[in-house]
C-alpha cells in the first residue's frame, strides 16, 4: 500500500490516476497521468520498487515515500471525512482557499505536508462529483 500511495502523489507529471487489484487473475493494473496503463503480476509490481518508476537517479521517490510515511494518514483521513460532510459548496471553498495560496482556519493547524494530503484527498473526492452532482 505505500508503493502505492507514494506513486498516487508523486506529483503532477506523473501521479498514479488508479490502481486496481484483480484478486482473481493476480494483477495489478496502474493507470499514470503521464503515460497511460500497465499491468504487472503481483510479484512483478512489488519487485519493481519506487526507482523502476521514477528512474534509479530521481530523488523524489525517497522524498515521497518518507512523506507518506511520516503523515499520520488515519487522522487525517478523518479530517477529510469530516470535511466532505460539510458538502460539496464547503469543501469546494476550502479547495479554492488552498490553490490560491490561503490557509483556512479550518485546516491551520495542519501541517504543509498534512494540508497537501487533505488537499489531494478532497479534490480526489470532489473528481467524483464533477458531472454536475453538487449543482455548482
Amino acid at each position: 500500500m505505500k508503493q502505492l500511495k507514494a506513486l498516487r502523489f508523486a506529483d503532477e507529471t506523473i501521479y498514479l490516476r488508479s490502481a486496481s487489484l484483480n484478486i482473481v487473475n493476480g494483477t495489478v493494473g496502474l493507470n499514470f497521468s503521464c503515460d497511460g496503463s500497465h499491468y504487472l503480476s503481483y510479484d512483478e509490481f512489488l519487485s519493481k520498487g519506487l526507482d523502476f518508476w521514477f528512474g534509479d537517479n530521481s530523488s523524489i521517490a525517497s522524498e515521497v515515500a518518507c512523506a507518506v510515511q511520516t503523515l499520520d494518514t488515519h487522522r487525517l483521513d478523518a479530517e477529510v471525512d469530516v470535511l466532505a460532510s460539510l458538502g460539496c459548496i464547503q469543501v469546494n471553498k476550502l479547495l479554492y482557499a488552498l490553490e490560491k495560496g490561503d490557509v483556512p482556519e479550518r485546516v491551520a493547524a495542519f501541517s504543509v505536508d498534512e494540508r497537501d494530503y487533505i488537499y489531494r484527498e478532497l479534490k480526489a473526492v470532489m473528481d467524483v462529483y464533477e458531472g454536475g452532482v453538487c449543482g455548482l
